[in-house]
Order: C-alpha cells, then sequence, then structure tokens
C-alpha cells in the first residue's frame, strides 16, 4: 500500500504538499523526484523488501525511467528470474523494480504479464510521456486531473478538491451520480475535469503535445462455454490465497461467518506459516456476526480480536470519517472497515478479505430472481406485454419489484439497464426527488452486454471496481493497513466468468461453489443465509448523527435539480419509521455527500 501523485511540470513544493495530504496510505517512506518536466512523489507502507532499497519514486540503472507505484505484484517472482534471464540487473527484493524492468523489456504489454493489484505512474524521460495504469478488477484507486495544459495524478481525490491548482467545480452530473447510485459507475467523478483511470484501463500523457490516449488491456467478459471442474476451481482459489501472503510483514485476515471470508480465513490458515490473526466487528444496535466470527476463528485456530462499535464511536470520528470517505462513495460498510482496521493494524500489516465473492461468484439475491424469469420466460412477458402504467400503483410500494421491473425493461440498453438495478431508489421515486426526466448515467461499459447472464461480470466492472474496492482501499488505508482481496484473482475470475450462471445459482440459493467448499470444513455456517454487515445507519441517524441529518437536509436545499420538499418527505417517513430501507440508504447517502462537500468547502448553487 502506498500514495503516488504527479504533475507535468516541475513544482516539488506542490508535489510534497500532495503526498503530505495522503500519507495515511505509506507513513514508512516519502520521495520526491523532480526534473525540467515532471515531477512525481510517493508515501511508502512497507510491505516488501523493508530496506531502503525499496524507496520510491524508483528508476531503472541510467535514470532515464521512473515509477510510482501503489500495489501488490503477486507474480513478481517469477517475473524477475524471466527478467534477469534477459539481462536486466535488479537492486532490491521490491516488486516495483520487477516493472521498470518490465516496461523496458515489454513496454505497455508489462501490465499484461503482472498478476496482482495496482495503479502506478512511469514517467519515461526519452519517450517524454506519463503512463498510468490500474488494475485489472480496479481494486486500486487512480484519479487524473486533465485541462488544457494541466495534467495529474493521486491515489485520492482530495488532492484536488484542496490544492488550489486542482480546485474545480462541482460538476453536477457527477453529483447527480453519487446521489442517485451512492457512487460513481462513471469515469467521472464528483469534480469537474477530475477522472478515474477504470479498471483494466492504461493512460498514456504524452508530454510534448499535452494530449491523452487510453486504452483497455483487459475484459472480464467470456464467452460462457467453461467446463465445470471444482477441483479445478480450487486449485485456483488455494493458489490465489498462497500469492496474497507473499509479505515481508505480518498478514491477518478479517472474518464475519459469511461464506466468502470464511474460505479466504480457512485457506489462510492452512498456508500461511506467521501467527495467525483473525478481526471481527459487530454493533451495538445492529446485526452483530462476532458470534459466527468466534465459530470460524476457534475451528481454525487463530488469536481472534474483536470491535463492537457503537454510535458514539461514529459521531466522535465523523469529520475524520468524511475526510477518508474523500468525496468519492458513500458505502456506510467504510465505517465498520475503518474502525476494524484500527484494530488490525495493532497486530498485523496486511489483511486479507473476502471481497468480490458476491460479485464473482454470484451471491446476490437479483441475480437468482432475474435470472430464473428470463428462464421461464417471465421477463420477455414483461418487455413486450407488460406497460409502466399496468403496475404503477405497486412498483410505487415496493422498491424492490419496481427495480426488477425497469432492469428486465432495459435488457440491452446498457445505461438504463445500469439504472434500472443499481440506484438507490427505484425510478418511480428518482422522478420525484430529482428533476431528472432525462437522466442517463455517464457510465462508458460497452464491452459489457447489459444482458442479466452478464449482470456479474457488469458488477465487477461497475459496483465492486467503483465502490466497493473504493470502500475497502479507503478504509483500511485509512488506517495505514493493506487489504487483498485473493476471491479477485484475476486467473480466477476468469475461470468463473466463462461458466454460465446457472452452475453458480439456484432457487434457493447463490454461490453453490463457495458453499459447496465451506460445507466440507464448517456445515453450521455454510447453510447460513446471507446477511453482509447490517450496519444499523438508522439507530445512528436517529441517535447520534441526527443533527448532522438535519443540516444535510437544509443544505440539500441549495441543490437546484432537487424538487421542492421532496427530501423532506422522506425524512418524514423516517421520523416516523415508515421509511424503507432503501429511502433509509438515500438519507445516508445524502449525509456523507453534503458533509464531505461542507468538510472540503464547496458552495453550490
Amino acid at each position: 500500500m502506498c500514495g503516488i501523485a504527479g504533475i507535468n511540470f516541475p513544482d516539488r513544493n506542490l508535489v510534497a504538499h500532495m503526498i503530505q495530504q495522503i500519507t495515511h496510505r505509506g507513513p514508512d517512506d516519502c520521495g520526491v523526484v523532480v526534473d525540467d518536466v515532471v515531477s512525481i512523489g510517493n508515501c511508502r507502507l512497507k510491505i516488501v523488501d523493508l530496506t531502503e532499497r525499496g524507496h520510491q519514486p524508483m528508476s531503472n540503472e541510467d535514470g532515464s525511467i521512473w515509477i510510482t507505484f501503489n500495489g501488490e505484484i503477486y507474480n513478481a517472482s517469477s517475473l524477475r528470474m524471466e527478467l534477469e534471464k534477459l539481462g536486466h540487473t535488479f537492486l532490491s527484493d521490491a516488486d516495483t523494480e520487477v516493472i521498470i524492468h518490465g516496461y523496458e523489456e515489454w513496454g505497455l504489454n508489462v501490465v499484461k504479464r503482472l498478476n496482482g493489484m495496482w495503479a502506478f505512474a512511469i514517467y519515461d524521460s526519452e519517450k517524454k510521456l506519463l503512463f498510468l495504469s490500474r488494475d485489472r478488477m480496479g481494486i486500486k484507486p487512480l484519479y487524473y486531473f486533465f485541462q488544457k495544459d494541466t495534467f495529474a495524478f493521486s491515489s485520492e481525490l482530495k488532492v484536488f478538491a484542496t490544492e488550489k491548482e486542482f480546485h474545480r467545480p462541482i460538476l453536477v452530473e457527477g453529483l447527480l451520480e453519487q446521489l442517485i447510485f451512492s457512487f460513481n459507475p462513471s469515469s467521472y467523478t464528483i469534480l469537474d475535469s477530475v477522472y478515474k483511470l477504470k479498471p483494466g484501463e492504461l493512460l498514456i500523457y504524452y508530454l510534448d503535445s499535452g494530449s491523452i490516449w487510453k486504452h483497455k488491456f483487459w475484459n472480464n467478459c467470456r464467452e460462457k462455454n467453461g467446463i465445470l471442474d471444482l477441483r479445478y476451481l480450487l486449485r485456483l482459489i488455494d493458489e490465489a490465497i498462497r500469492l496474497h501472503l507473499i509479505a515481508d510483514v505480518p498478514v491477518g485476515c478479517y472474518v464475519s461467518g459469511g461464506l466468502d471470508s470464511s474460505i479466504v480465513a480457512i485457506k489462510y490458515a492452512e498456508n500461511y506459516e506467521g501467527m495467525l490473526h483473525t478481526f471481527t466487528v459487530g454493533f451495538e444496535g445492529g446485526n452483530d456476526e462476532r458470534e459466527y466470527g468466534r465459530t470460524l476463528a476457534d475451528f481454525i485456530g487463530t488469536n481472534h480480536h474483536e470491535l463492537v462499535l457503537n454510535g458514539e464511536m461514529v459521531a466522535r470520528e465523523f469529520d475524520t470519517l468524511l475526510y477518508y470517505y474523500d468525496l468519492s462513495i458513500t458505502d456506510p460498510a467504510f465505517i465498520p472497515n475503518y474502525f476494524v482496521s484500527k484494530l488490525a493494524k495493532n497486530y498485523v500489516t496486511v489483511t486479507l478479505a473476502g471481497e468480490g465473492g458476491d460479485e464473482v461468484f454470484g451471491g446476490y439475491d437479483y441475480y437468482r430472481y432475474l435470472y430464473f424469469a428470463k428462464q421461464i420466460g417471465l421477463s420477455l412477458f414483461i418487455r413486450k406485454f407488460v406497460p409502466e402504467g399496468l403496475l404503477l400503483p405497486i412498483l410505487n410500494k415496493n422498491d424492490k419489484l419496481a427495480k426488477a421491473f425497469y432492469t428486465i425493461k432495459n435488457e440491452g440498453k446498457l445505461k438504463h439497464f445500469i439504472t434500472g438495478y443499481l440506484t438507490l431508489l427505484p425510478r418511480t421515486k428518482l422522478v420525484k426527488l430529482f428533476s431528472i426526466e432525462n437522466f442517463v448515467p455517464l457510465v462508458d461499459e460497452p464491452a459489457t452486454p447489459a444482458d442479466i447472464e452478464y449482470m456479474p461480470e457488469l458488477d465487477q466492472r461497475i459496483l465492486l471496481a467503483e465502490n466497493y474496492n473504493y470502500k475497502a482501499d479507503k478504509s483500511t488505508s485509512a488506517a495505514s493497513l493493506e487489504e487483498r482481496v485473493p476471491l479477485q484473482e484475476y486467473h480466477l475470475v476468469k475461470y468463473v466468468n466463462s461458466l454460465p450462471m446457472g452452475y453458480k445459482l439456484n432457487l434457493r440459493e447463490g454461490k453453490v461453489f463457495l458453499r459447496a467448499i465451506l460445507y466440507s470444513y464448517l456445515p453450521e455456517l455454510a447453510k447460513r443465509k446471507k446477511y453482509g454487515y447490517g450496519t444499523p445507519i438508522g439507530t445512528w441517524l436517529r441517535n447520534s448523527l441526527d443533527a448532522h441529518l438535519e443540516s444535510a437536509i437544509q443544505q440539500s436545499r441549495k441543490l437546484s435539480f432537487i424538487k421542492e420538499g421532496s427530501i423532506e418527505k422522506i425524512y418524514q417517513k423516517f421520523r416516523h419509521r415508515s421509511a424503507t430501507q432503501n429511502e433509509l440508504a438515500f438519507l445516508w447517502n445524502l449525509l456523507i455527500i453534503i458533509g464531505g462537500l461542507e468538510r472540503y468547502g464547496y458552495l453550490y448553487s
């Protein structure tokens, strides 16, 4: 885990200050390199090669190529041996140096040789370019600013919200996206002229011409012609876990008693040679997973650590939490992640987590409902013969049914398909809140079909990469901790994505592969229904955060695209305890977005 930043002009103080704002990502070492053309910086959390030889930014032998790198390359050892045979000399054991020599040998195609999570920028002084890349699954974030003659990049959005050289007005479309989805599913952000590099994407900034070229080097969609082989799948999972345990620092594991984290934890215990540490968080007034985490920890024999989170703890650190939310996401699960990461940092520097299990292995309920509706012909019938007006009274009362209806109606129309099922509230309620009758998200994923069969792939590129991976990165880096997600290892993902949806779920449950694996170890956990964190946002909003929520609602009146009185109606339903879970999530979303804008001093009209 590191923080990276850079600009296309010489200014040591500016880049040093950009890095200073994100030193929580890498408190062990910092560096800045400046020449007549660019300035790049890095703050490093030491994971592999703890010596000064791993210092960044790092260069090749003659200083013509420099890199600032965030992430881990799990196949660095095999790549190093290959490059040494090709005549390259290494001065460190850091995986960073493998990328430099790989770039010298293979050029831009180096990204196709890497297995890991990364966000990096390479400065090639001879070719006069900056080469940026983000890993296939979007595990590590990378933002860039581009306007006229200025180009800059950073691991976090806050850098562009605070530095006067980049301080930009709010992008209304980006703000609207966040209010509707709780994150930005597109490459746009809440700030004008600041963008996200997409998963599996590389970008070249040509320093002479000031132009940009982007290219997607990986597509997670596969023909559904894979052959089901559970032994091969288990080998892929085992290998992914082993690779993710490579570190020169202690490694732990988050557990909740759910399928994903349980399998990761079991394989962690089977393969890790150091002291075993597991971590679980529970809530006062909410879903408490500690009992199941304890069952798992006892079974695999770890040093188990627990945290109980309450609203007062959240209120005390609310301003700090807004800072780390980074104007990018609003997921309430960020908060337990943040607090349990602070606990874990007392014992380890790296943690494993089960993030990605739902999107890769078919865990969401809506996969099952929509898939089997299509199999029996119900989807086709609805699209052809059921007009919206006929069901409007029902759709107005049932959020889940409304989202399913609009998803089915828009199969084949990507942007409307995404809006159908990924929005916090269904279209029936969105049109009452916002002046958005013609709103279309800025999503640009033409390589992914708007097809129910491919919903996991779509969620991997959007929901997982642009929301949950951001949540994991920002909440753990805030505690100077690195989270690794072995269920997103790309060979594993590639294989599972080649299997038809019907292999991954049945009428009763999803993730049938993972459930079968866990059943052979702990049947009582394998039989559990999916719950998730169950963060008690309702309790927090009514008690410890009630003043913050009231303030956010008052401030939201300044947003011209919100219809007068519409949010107050939801707030009154919340006060009378008649709000739906989706409406409750929308109020939380509003609180974090408005709070973040205030935290960074933005005024809006």
